[in-house]
């Protein structure tokens, strides 16, 4: 049976339309396994990628890390250092100030030790003078009396170039009346009496607070209107004596580190006559 020619034309345009089709079918499916491929591709590149920026990152913290550890022991070693430093100057300091301090103590005791001497055989010496003087009569005037002007500037703000009269071992007469005083200073708003006595008896105090009491009427008319204050010196007073001597108003005198100490309390106040 012959095939006409028009149905031959017809298969073969079949034929090569199945042919196209399996041609297109065959590039799309290799375009697809290519896409697919290359998204794998990318997909990989991609995790690659975030792999190796992770492990930059990890590396790069890691070595944050360190640096901050190495940092941070450096800076720990520094600051044991600067405190041992720091604490061997105060220890040096501290040894210094100690050694200076008891440098500064052995002196002053060592001042302090020869100070007390001296002062010991000054009042020893002011003694033995006491003890001559009450062997020779006037003497003890004459040893105790110069320290007059030192009492009147203590006791009252006298200076010496203030005194306007001052004489010792004076008799003052009144009529047949004759009064003897051991020491009268003169100063412009007051007189000051002394009496001397070669011991310092309670019982002399209290003539001598007698004499006081009537000396206004043996005094130079010039000085009669001043009040008088009365001091009473002797080589050694006990402290009852020097009571004594403080409930009279009386400046009490004694042989001390000078050659005459005041004897009263702090706050005494001599009593005008």
């Amino acid at each position: 049976m012959s095939v006409s020619l028009e149905t031959r034309v017809q298969q073969i345009e079949h034929w090569l339309r199945e042919f196209f089709r399996a041609l297109d079918r065959e590039r799309e499916e290799r375009e697809r396994a290519m896409a697919e491929w290359e998204a794998r591709l990318e997909a990989a590149l991609e995790r690659e990628r975030r792999e190796r920026e992770a492990a930059y990152e990890r590396e790069r913290q890691e070595r944050q890390r360190a640096m901050a550890e190495w940092e941070a022991r450096l800076e720990a070693a520094y600051e044991q250092e600067r405190r041992e430093r720091e604490a061997a100057y105060e220890r040096e300091r501290q040894e210094r100030q100690r050694a200076m301090a008891e440098w500064e103590a052995r002196l002053e005791a060592d001042l302090e030790r020869r100070r007390r001497e001296h002062e010991r055989e000054i009042r020893a010496l002011r003694r033995l003078w006491g003890e001559l003087a009450q062997k020779h009569g006037t003497l003890v005037e004459d040893l105790l009396a110069p320290s007059t002007p030192y009492v009147l500037e203590t006791v009252f703000g006298c200076t010496e170039d203030q005194i306007e009269v001052y004489f010792i071992r004076s008799r003052q007469k009144r009529g047949s009346q004759v009064m003897e005083f051991d020491v009268v200073a003169a100063c412009p708003e007051f007189v000051l009496i002394m009496e001397i006595k070669s011991r310092g008896r309670a019982e002399y105090v209290r003539e001598f607070v007698e004499k006081l009491k009537r000396a206004r009427e043996f005094l130079p008319m010039e000085l009669r209107d001043r009040p008088i204050y009365g001091a009473f010196a002797a080589p050694s007073l006990t402290p009852e004596v020097v009571r004594f001597g403080e409930r009279l108003g009386l400046i009490m005198l004694a042989v001390g580190v000078r050659l005459l100490d005041i004897q009263n309390s702090p706050d005494f106040r001599p009593r005008a006559y």
